[in-house]
């Protein structure tokens, strides 16, 4: 089965967090002159310094080239996997504000190269890398916790959409959230957590215009006690259905936009400890932890029917979805007595949701930011 490729926003944040991925099938080829994707890998070198290099990525092959851009990640700032149209947003240091500020590049549609435009200031002074999603003309930060114990929080942001340019519209509140998911034009936020021996889904309502207003109990609560820690959820892009990593294995609910609260609709027992995700149109979903890299089926109805699986390499921290639905990418972590070491590794998705890997993977390597940008 092949869809038709569409432009997509990264609504979801394409790469944080979440073992769980929709897609609509591949379209080989099908990318026009007119687009380019690009791929914004991160390698750290022996000495810990890290370089942000900067790829073209092939939708008909799945294959990476470099386009000789290389940045200091330092410099850069941490590139979180959302974008809007020409423009990239990362957090980063800012000496000046003596805090963690938005950064705002605008990507050159031939080379991928970023220039600086400016950035928008947050409520901490947290250095950790944070989750940004952008969903519509709202763009919304997710802070880590503070190596000081401070916690973790969501502010929200309106995007120029002339411009790119960023204004604060609510400030930061804790909610200690570990992902963020949005359908594309729902009012609803959810963002999962874990806190404890619970994992909770929180609703938060206001995504249209940005003024989020976070409700006082969570919609869903889990008891993970006894179970591998999970994380994430992930919005289905045109049904008004989430797919959650829980403790147990990958939940289906069903919201409503005039409620927050959400329905169990089916699930799938897994207990091998699912983390992150991202997402783009809804006919397979792909999910992957500390045994398996899975492929389902998503029926009319949304629940899921598993069509592939594979053995996993590693520890998975990341998936991504190259915007042509062709390619899916997965930042791994490989473990063993001596040291621990990431790689990037890319597969190949058949018609049948197959998954077969594209060339070696890149050692050292992370994938921080895919997006797909309009040339002239």
């Amino acid at each position: 089965m092949r869809a038709q490729c569409r432009k997509l926003r990264s609504s979801s944040g394409a790469l944080p967090l979440l073992l769980v991925v929709l897609a609509s099938g591949g379209c080989a080829g099908s990318s026009g002159s007119e687009e380019r994707t690009f791929a914004y890998v991160e390698t750290r070198a022996p000495d810990g310094h890290s370089t942000i290099r900067v790829h073209a990525a092939d939708p008909g092959s799945g294959t990476l080239a470099a386009t000789g851009v290389e940045y200091d990640s330092s410099v850069i700032g941490a590139l979180r996997g959302s974008a809007f149209g020409r423009y990239a947003y990362a957090t980063r240091y800012s000496s000046e504000r003596r805090s963690t500020v938005i950064a705002q590049y605008a990507i050159d549609p031939e080379t991928g190269a970023l220039t600086l435009l400016g950035d928008a200031p947050t409520d901490t002074s947290l250095t950790m890398p944070a989750e940004i999603l952008v969903s519509g003309e709202v763009l919304v930060l997710r802070s880590n916790a503070a190596t000081t114990g401070a916690h973790g929080g969501i502010a929200s942001y309106r995007i120029d959409p002339r411009t790119g340019a960023l204004s604060r519209v609510r400030g930061t509140f804790s909610r200690d959230p570990t992902t963020l998911a949005s359908r594309p034009g729902s009012d609803w936020l959810y963002a999962s957590a874990n806190q404890g021996s619970l994992y909770m889904l929180n609703a938060i309502q206001g995504m249209r215009s940005g003024e989020l207003v976070p409700l006082e109990a969570p919609s869903r609560t889990y008891d993970r006690a006894n179970h591998q820690p999970a994380t994430g959820v992930v919005a289905h892009p045109a049904q008004d259905l989430l797919y959650t990593a829980s403790p147990t294995g990958i939940e289906v609910l069903a919201f409503s936009e005039t409620s927050a609260a959400l329905t169990l609709v089916s699930q799938v027992p897994d207990d091998r400890g699912l983390r992150l995700a991202a997402q783009t149109a809804g006919v397979y979903l792909f999910s992957a932890g500390l045994a398996e890299i899975r492929s389902y089926q998503i029926d009319p109805g949304g629940s899921l029917r598993q069509v592939f699986s594979l053995p996993s390499p590693g520890r998975p921290n990341a998936l991504a979805l190259d915007p042509s639905e062709t390619v899916l990418f997965m930042n791994l972590t490989l473990v063993n007595s001596l040291e621990a070491r990431t790689e990037l590794h890319a597969y190949w998705i058949g018609e049948n949701g197959t998954l077969s890997p594209v060339g070696p993977p890149l050692p050292e390597s992370s994938l921080s930011l895919l997006v797909r940008v309009a040339r002239d």
